[in-house]
This record gives structure tokens, C-alpha cells and sequence, in this order.
């Protein structure tokens, strides 16, 4: 999460400030033509990552669990104990 997103807003300032530097004699760093592909099957605000990377809406693909070779089942487990080594045990099962 976080640290992902240090690395990419790193890559694009640098790819920013590298593209403004470059004289046209000079050799293109690869690093001037810097390309972010994003994907991911969980990610609910993909607009606003695309608007955060700079990829205009008509760039975004988004596809719904309809495209999913397996159906997705989520399912959500309690605990009633209120020892945290208790929970732990619980795991352990």
C-alpha cells in the first residue's frame, strides 16, 4: 500500500523532472518515458488511482466479477473469546 505508493509517486516525479531537463541533443533516460500499468481484482476506487497515475478516463478497462473464471465466495468468521491468546488458539484449530 503505502510504500507502493511512495515508489510510484517517486517514478513519476522523477520521470516529470528528468522529461523537463532533457535537451533534445541529449540521450532519452528511460526513465523520461516512464509507463505505470495498474491492475488489480479488488480495487473499488479505480477512477481515482487512474486520475492519481494521470490516465484519462478512456484509458481505464474495468471489469466486473462477470469476467471471473471462478465464482468469488467471501465469508466472514467470528470469535466470541476476549483473550488475544484465545483468538490465537482459535486459529490454530
Amino acid at each position: 500500500g503505502a510504500c507502493l505508493e511512495a515508489v510510484v509517486t517517486r517514478m513519476k516525479l522523477m520521470s516529470r523532472f528528468v522529461h523537463a531537463s532533457q535537451d533534445s541533443s541529449e540521450k532519452v533516460l528511460p526513465v523520461a518515458s516512464l509507463r505505470i500499468i495498474a491492475v488489480s481484482a479488488t480495487i473499488p476506487n479505480v477512477f481515482d488511482i487512474a486520475s492519481w497515475i494521470q490516465v484519462p478516463r478512456s484509458g481505464v478497462k474495468r471489469f466486473g466479477s462477470e469476467f471471473r473464471p471462478v465464482q468469488l465466495h467471501t465469508e466472514v468468521l467470528g470469535y466470541r473469546e476476549t483473550q488475544p491468546w484465545q483468538f490465537d488458539a482459535m486459529l490454530n484449530q
